[in-house]
């Protein structure tokens, strides 16, 4: 990160969007291996661009914390208002992602294998946590453990959307990602085959009783 040069050409126009997030963050981050995610196309009225469904970037154990091993997109912390590591995101749409001012601490027993914690839904509204509706290219900044979802777009429009995690990244699935063409190369472990049987494998193992 830092380096103009290891962006692929098609990436180069959002190297100044790079480079704001890097200004912000207290953690050193330049230099270091950065995973971007840059999505732009046509999305229908009524569907999201984006995984919908509430979810975190960090995975969990499904309730079986033994079973877990540890994964981390990003990590990210908020100390004396500094922000370190995390994932830096925005769009051209508004009201086309939710995001909570919460972080999920106890994520191998409470969260599924790839983030999901739809099921946690009813608890943030229990305690009066209402989501916040990003506007149209507003930069934000989250942990891998901030509650999020992408929502349905009300009308058909095209829409661009960009996302930068910071180094502190366990698992990288080659099978869902696109190397970069210049060579860089991952510095987590890279993962072969469908990142979804790790869901499976977590819908399986029991789950602690939430309704407390």
């Amino acid at each position: 990160m830092g380096d103009v040069t290891t962006l692929p050409e098609p990436c180069k126009r959002y190297a100044d969007m790079i480079e704001a997030c890097l200004a912000c963050d207290s953690s050193d981050e330049y230099g270091k291996v950065g995973y971007l995610t840059i999505h732009e196309g046509m999305v229908e009225a009524g569907t999201s661009q984006r995984r919908g469904g509430l979810h975190i970037e960090a995975g969990g154990g499904g309730g079986v914390a033994e079973r877990t091993e540890d994964f981390y997109w990003g990590m990210g912390s908020f100390q004396q208002n500094l922000i370190y590591g995390g994932i830096y995101m925005a769009s051209t749409e508004a009201k086309s992602c939710a995001v909570y001012d919460v972080v999920i601490d106890d994520s191998a027993n409470v969260v599924g294998a790839l983030g999901d914690i739809e099921h946690l839904r009813f608890v943030l509204a229990k305690h009066g946590i209402r989501p916040s509706v990003i506007r149209a290219n507003e930069l934000i900044w989250m942990t891998d453990r901030t509650p999020h979802e992408s929502l349905p777009l009300e009308t058909t429009t095209f829409r661009q959307y960009f996302r930068l995690v910071t180094s502190g990244v366990s698992h990288w699935y080659a099978d869902h990602s696109t190397p970069n063409p210049l060579g860089t190369q991952p510095t987590a472990k890279i993962v072969h085959g469908s990142k979804f049987q790790e869901e499976v494998d977590a819908a399986k193992a029991p789950r602690k009783d939430l309704s407390s």
